[in-house]
């Protein structure tokens, strides 16, 4: 969509850019994260094909893979320190190309997306008209950094950094370009500044509006008999800025009459223009596209730039889990490494000094760091998550229902208390935030170190907790076969405190898994008998040999897994 016949021009201008190294560029030039205002129609249209949908819920009715998809995409911009803000269209867009206006969407699914929005505390608005109008609207004020959007248009409403998807092969060495034969690419976007298309092309704003009203474009076939060649002439020309300055039908005619039609006659191009050219009307809907007052989106104090999310855990937890299964691991693999993020950078902006030494969430260095020329870093990492989120270390030993999901392990085992969460973060924030020997420690795991074997071995020494000198294992202890090694039964007289703050000290292993006392957000609560029998059982079941554990067909992790036996890659 936009202006099919300047293509050529904008795609010249053009880049393919790490989104990492684009969010990176823009945090030390400015000390504050990129802000992306995100066509909602766009990522859910150019998303999962209907035909994978209809197939998924052939099989879970209940599913809801288009949603999932944007709430994996969600996760990996927070967590590339990238804000965003969500606009929808309105019910008054414009017909385009002689379609309908708007496209069909069930209420439902907009309402799930909102409802994990605010759960994200991320800002969302509804345009009174198209989205990527209002996006732009928002960008002239100064609101947001950049808009993501496939629609071209946005550079004729204003937007000066515009984002669209980049679109890789399915297949290596297949070169056809056709959607059904390419993919998104996971971390790389497309961008193309409006300074650039200036400076290459002598194309303002105003000229590509006046472009698109003679070659054609969205709301119009253009004026009969004028290609792109002597649209372009024209636009170079500054014939644009008086045409965007008529404000009725009237003034448009005199703009025919003074300016367009003594232009043709200089070149001698022969081409008649009606009277009624150009449409004032078609001329606003790029011109002055319908979008909010200003008034209203500068009070709306979600999209003031000191705006700060607060993330809403508990209707968090339940929307992810319910609508996508992502119980348990899933939600500590996608969710909690946004919370991270938002932790070290209120370090950074607000303190501007190293994090402690304790290193609160135990952030280890995994490997070497992966780079790209100049900016854009990332390093992978290892962390406790349970310091930073309000999910409590015993709702991952709940079972609620088990065709709804559990609270366990997609292999079946239950999860390790003191599970430790991969993943791959920015590493000029690590670089600027963490101390110095965090740092400088560097990872001596080969290649063997992640074998099966090893992996379990690490688990069981990871999910050991301390010990009491008069702790023993009984007859009645279900710990009591294990062989030896570096294990320790469970200590049943300490007590651990699950923060409810970003920043709070983590557990370090001290639970009481028996009937005595936690601290969750303040307040005490209960364990039971069969938390206690479950932590137990997850300590065992750490130490087995997983040679005969089979990973389920239902997988949230950020290496690759999703959801079914069906390719969920969205188109």
């Amino acid at each position: 969509m936009g202006i099919p016949t300047l293509r050529n021009e904008i795609e010249g201008c053009e880049e393919i850019l790490q989104t990492a190294q684009l969010a990176e560029e823009h945090f030390q030039e400015h000390n504050r994260p990129l802000r992306i205002a995100v066509d909602e129609a766009d990522w859910r249209f150019n998303n999962i094909t209907p035909e994978k949908v209809a197939a998924i819920r052939r099989i879970v009715p209940e599913a809801n893979p288009v949603e999932k998809a944007m709430f994996y995409r969600i996760c990996n911009l927070l967590t590339l320190n990238i804000e965003l803000v969500f606009v929808f269209d309105g019910p008054r867009c414009p017909a385009k190309r002689g379609r309908s206006a708007g496209r069909k969407v069930d209420q439902k699914d907009r309402e799930l997306l909102k409802n994990l929005l605010e759960a994200f505390g991320i800002a969302y608005l509804e345009a009174p008209g198209e989205a990527e109008a209002q996006c732009c609207r928002l960008q002239t004020a100064g609101l947001v950094d950049a808009i993501w959007s496939q629609d071209s248009d946005c550079l004729l409403f204003g937007c000066t950094l515009w984002l669209r998807d980049h679109r890789v092969a399915k297949e290596k060495g297949y070169d056809n370009r056709n959607k059904g034969h390419t993919k998104k690419a996971a971390k790389e976007v497309r961008a193309v500044r409006a300074k650039d298309i200036q400076g290459k092309y002598r194309l303002k704003r105003e000229g590509l509006v006046l472009f698109a009203m003679l070659a054609g474009g969205d709301y119009g076939k253009g004026l009969y008999g004028c290609g792109p060649e002597t649209a372009l002439k024209a636009a170079q020309s500054g014939l644009g800025i008086s045409l965007c300055n008529s404000k009725d039908q009237g003034q448009c005619k005199t703009w025919r009459d003074r300016v367009l039609v003594p232009f043709f006659a200089r070149y001698n191009i022969k081409i008649a223009v009606p009277d009624q050219f150009p449409d004032c009307k078609l001329l606003q809907n790029y011109n002055q596209p319908l979008v909010l007052s200003e008034a209203s989106i500068r009070n709306n104090a979600e999209l003031r730039r000191d705006y700060r999310r607060v993330v809403n855990e508990k209707d968090l937890f339940i929307i992810t889990g319910e609508h996508f299964n992502t119980w348990g691991k899933g939600y500590m693999e996608w969710v909690v490494p946004t919370l991270l993020i938002q932790y070290l950078r209120k370090h950074l902006t607000e303190a501007n000094i190293p994090l402690p030494r304790e290193n609160l969430h135990n952030i280890k260095l995994v490997g070497k760091r992966r780079a790209v020329a100049g900016f854009g870093a990332i390093q992978k990492i290892k962390f406790s998550p349970f310091g930073l989120t309000n999910v409590r270390v015993r709702e991952f030993f709940r079972i609620p229902d088990p065709l709804r999901g559990t609270f366990q392990r997609v292999d079946g085992a239950p999860l390790d208390p003191n599970l430790e969460v991969e993943c791959e973060v920015p590493a000029y924030l690590l670089e600027r935030v963490l101390p110095p020997e965090v740092m400088d420690a560097t990872s001596n795991q080969t290649l063997d170190d992640h074998s099966p074997v090893k992996k379990a071995r690490r688990s069981a020494q990871e999910c050991a907790v301390s010990v009491t000198q008069d702790t023993s294992i009984t007859r009645d202890n279900p710990l009591r076969n294990l062989p030896q090694g570096p294990y320790t039964a469970l200590n049943t007289t300490q007590s651990m405190t699950t923060p409810n703050t970003l920043g709070s000290p983590r557990n370090n292993g001290n639970w009481n898994p028996s009937r005595g006392r936690g601290q969750s957000s303040g307040q005490e609560f209960d364990t039971s008998d069969q938390d206690e029998a479950n932590l137990q059982e997850a300590i065992r079941l750490s130490l087995e040999e997983p040679a005969n554990r089979t990973k389920g067909i239902e997988g949230n992790s950020r290496e690759g897994g999703s959801i079914e036996v069906i390719d969920l890659t969205d188109e």
